[in-house]
């Protein structure tokens, strides 16, 4: 897919150089679209797991809507921008697991 982007003087870039562009949701006027990994089912009902108040991690009933491309699925209640999202695998998934907040450059060096 064509993207375009705009960068600062800041990037520092020069001729040759390149940039790995990554998304993971994308906001739109009735919702919030996240790649499917990041959501769970229970009994029919869809949830995603999101950093809480308190810094442990908080299981949140989600609406959705439709999918996009097989690989997103629209959030239409439950869900905001600002929410920081969990990937909800592993053995230390749960209500109240403790957190670390990161992001891709942190978990792939």
């Amino acid at each position: 897919y064509p993207f375009t982007v705009y960068l600062d003087g800041s990037a520092d870039l020069q001729s040759g150089s390149y940039v790995s562009i990554m998304y993971g949701s994308a906001t739109a006027e009735n919702g919030i679209y996240l790649e499917n990994p990041y959501l769970r089912t229970e009994a029919g009902r869809s949830y995603v797991y999101v950093l809480g108040a308190d810094g442990t991690l908080e299981k949140r009933y989600v609406t959705t809507g439709k999918s996009l491309w097989g690989s997103y699925t629209e959030i239409l209640d439950g869900l905001t921008a600002e929410d920081f999202v969990a990937f909800p695998y592993g053995k230390h998934v749960k209500p109240g697991a403790d957190t670390v907040e990161s992001d891709l450059s942190e978990l792939y060096g």
